[in-house]
């Protein structure tokens, strides 16, 4: 079954958000075969972007999507859930990706994240990727790689954040909100390896996204 959409959407999100001619695998460089067909002023679209649009069924009807498009993708800034498995999104429009997909999250009742091997187009998004938000907000980060407790001082006008850490597969492992622009992490008990660090505002954006390394 289909859905058949007729909803405006804003230009400027149409025009970030669009798929790669060529098809890529977990071999190749996603963000160079990105920028090769678009640009430098293009990159890889993460999950958290998909989820910062405010009408998912217009950005659907302005993407053109048809049942079963799939598209690669980062989730969290990585690339590979697990050997060779890279995360990718798939848009369905029964609401059914099938009984063999494995679904990480899914954003209302049609786009669903998944991982699994190949070559598909590659999602690609101008401007500033919310995993990248806002470069001109001076995030320190201390020590880091960290063995006991981490630091987190954000230079900015800012004055409530929370904190959120994802392991590689994108799991949440820690989240706090704090009463400042600052914070401290014990991570003594964290397993050793690489994170993502998320800093968000009191409405809940991106403001800036980092990786932190656990010794």
């Amino acid at each position: 079954m289909s859905i058949s959409l007729s909803i405006y959407v804003n230009a400027q999100e149409c025009d970030n958000l669009k798929s790669t001619t060529g098809t890529y695998s977990e071999n190749d460089d996603l963000v160079a075969s990105v920028q090769s067909e678009f640009g430098s002023g293009y990159t890889v679209a993460d999950w958290t972007d998909l989820e910062a649009i405010s009408d998912m069924n217009a950005w659907i009807a302005c993407m053109n999507l048809v049942d079963d498009q799939s598209f690669n993708l980062l989730r969290n800034g990585v690339q590979v859930y697990s050997g060779d498995r890279q995360y990718l999104m798939r848009y369905c429009s029964d609401g059914d990706p099938g009984g063999s997909f494995l679904i990480h999250d899914q954003i209302g009742s049609y786009i669903f994240l998944g991982s699994w091997t190949g070559s598909r187009n590659v999602l690609a998004i101008g401007g500033a990727s919310s995993i990248n938000e806002k470069s001109n907000i001076n995030l320190l980060i201390y020590p880091n790689p960290a063995t006991n407790n981490l630091t987190i001082e954000l230079n900015s006008e800012i004055q409530q954040i929370s904190i959120e850490l994802y392991d590689i597969t994108g799991k949440m492992v820690y989240m706090k909100s704090y009463k400042s622009n600052s914070a401290n992490l014990n991570v003594f008990d964290f397993e050793t390896g690489t994170y993502i660090l998320k800093v968000k505002n009191i409405e809940g954006q991106i403001i800036k996204t980092e990786k932190i390394v656990k010794k």
